[in-house]
């Protein structure tokens, strides 16, 4: 049974390769760190994968192994419609490692439990920490708005490089550069 985990470890890889690539044929981002966090996260969860497979202690290997399948399978369903189904086909033979390594008696469901709950908390502090624009362009005016899951609505205006971002939605931009080359931008 843990050559499945390893298995489905392997399928997060290519599904974290999968993502880049994608990624890389759609350009620039959105000034967020979103797209790294996703990274690293599904990537953790293809390491804990493999190392719960050859952890020899039950509970470490639940654990981990709980984290993988419960991380990739809320990951895969958050990305349906990009990777997501590749997330979910690697979660499978994660999820059914841990489904066999589960006997009775129940004290060994805990660790289990706490390898989901792990996944979960790092799902949304890495989406709260990630929400906003972080970055813009150096220069050159340029705003645009969007709405966190955990923020609402925001707007940014970047004007030399220099990003603000603030509550609410962006309905009207205006962008200038000035004869010294200064640009400044407003979005109302």
């Amino acid at each position: 049974m843990r050559r499945f985990a390893i298995v489905g470890g392997l399928l997060a890889v290519v599904a974290d390769g999968v993502y880049i690539w994608v990624l890389q044929q759609q350009g620039a981002g959105d000034g967020t760190l979103r797209a790294p966090f996703v990274i690293a996260f599904i990537a953790a969860c293809a390491v804990t994968a493999v190392l719960g497979a050859v952890v020899p202690l039950r509970g470490p290997r639940l654990l981990l192994l709980s984290f993988s399948a419960v991380g990739l399978l809320v990951i895969g369903f958050l990305g349906i419609f990009s990777i997501g189904l590749l997330l979910l086909v690697a979660a499978v033979p994660i999820a059914v490692t841990v489904g066999r390594s589960l006997v009775l008696p129940l004290p060994k469901l805990l660790p289990a439990l706490a390898g989901g709950a792990l996944a979960l908390l790092v799902l949304v502090a890495g989406t709260w920490a990630t929400e906003l624009p972080v970055t813009c362009p150096a220069g050159g005016p340029s705003a645009g708005s969007g709405s966190g899951l955990f923020t609402g609505d925001y707007h940014w205006t970047c004007a030399n490089g220099r990003l603000t971002v603030s509550t609410g939605s962006c309905h009207t931009f205006s962008g200038s550069v000035d004869p010294s080359g200064h640009s400044s931008s407003t979005c109302t």
